[in-house]
């Protein structure tokens, strides 16, 4: 289905044309700007990090290597703490069933039991705050290094005389 009348058959013809001629006429000067873009890129790929600057992202990498390993660890913690939780919650909610009210000393060992598990969950809240806040920091500093470093060329010489120690 057309969007024009059949009447306009012809002159959707030279429209045609018209915008044919339009590109055409356009189109060297985006060749002559792509070319010119595309001579910049290749200089720019050319320059090397400095052996401060590779030394820099070294220990950077270093960084991030060592707090991802860390937060791995402290995921693992965390992790097992809160089924520990989850785990005591359950054996005091079966105690709860069974607790004879009358006796005032199971009452109060109960609810000691019960108050010392709420303070661990606090603990392991107020943990997990923590832990996100430095997934967030790692993931600033990975971002960092991205743009700083990972698509960066370098000198290999550099790269081994920094791990040789000079």
């Amino acid at each position: 289905m057309s969007y024009f009348p059949r009447s306009l058959g012809p002159m959707r013809g030279a429209g045609l044309a018209c915008c044919v001629i339009a590109l055409l006429a356009h189109a060297p000067l985006q060749a002559a700007d792509a070319g010119k873009k595309t001579a910049k890129e290749p200089a720019r790929h050319k320059l090397l990090l400095t052996r401060e600057e590779l030394r820099a992202c070294m220990n950077s990498k270093a960084d991030i290597d060592r707090t991802k390993d860390e937060l791995v660890q402290e995921q693992a913690r965390l992790t097992a703490e809160k089924d520990e939780l989850v785990k005591l919650g359950g054996e005091l909610k079966e105690q709860l069933a069974t607790l004879d009210r009358g006796n005032k000393e199971l009452v109060e060992k109960y609810v000691e039991a019960n108050n010392d598990r709420e303070r661990r969950i606090d603990a392991l809240e107020t943990s997990g705050k923590a832990y996100d806040q430095k997934v967030q920091a790692l993931q600033a500093q990975r971002a960092a290094y991205q743009k700083d470093c990972a698509s960066k060329r370098f000198d290999e010489d550099d790269e081994r005389a920094i791990k040789a120690g000079k």
